[in-house]
């Protein structure tokens, strides 16, 4: 069963470090921080002005062997509606926030997931990108780093990286 959630409505995130941004870019891939990254890009943009796209990435490249024919494409079409159920509960916490009505573009995409949400970034001109961070261990970084941290060292606009909500309150 997916994750379901409600927020009361946001205020708007005060602006001046945010000021410039007109385009928002907020990859999401299920769970409860994905809709809370969503709920502070939508707060952001309440104060700015900007708009604001959550983008699902199918991920094909675990599911590259070329064999697997038929039940590679049921796979890929399952993600797929994992990412509609998603992007729709992303539509309704729009809705559902105060003034960002119209703000909110939601996209599905297929390939790797860093490359993806890169492209999606230029094709948009996006000014900044909203994702979740966490900690990492010692093999993590060994083993090539986290998504976040790749997207920190490629995005050519600026990265806001969110701790999860467990990692906030520990701190």
């Amino acid at each position: 069963m997916a994750d379901t959630f409600t927020s009361p409505t946001p205020s708007a995130v005060p602006t001046p470090q945010f000021a410039g941004w007109r385009q928002i870019l907020v990859p999401i891939r299920g769970g409860r921080d994905a809709l809370l990254r969503l709920e502070l890009a939508l707060r952001i943009a309440q104060g700015t002005g900007a708009r604001v796209t959550a983008l699902y990435v199918v991920d094909d490249r675990l599911l590259a062997d070329p064999d697997a024919g038929l039940v590679r494409d049921s796979l890929i079409a399952q993600l797929k509606e994992e990412g509609e159920a998603l992007l729709a509960q992303a539509a309704l916490l729009a809705d559902e926030a105060s003034g960002t009505s119209g703000t909110l573009e939601a996209r599905i995409e297929q390939g790797p997931v860093v490359e993806t949400i890169l492209k999606v970034t230029e094709e948009l001109g996006a000014d900044a990108i909203v994702l979740g961070a966490h900690k990492q261990t010692w093999l993590g970084r060994l083993l090539g780093g986290s998504l976040a941290e790749t997207i920190l060292r490629s995005a050519r606009c600026a990265v806001l990286a969110v701790p999860p909500a467990a990692e906030q309150a520990e701190q």
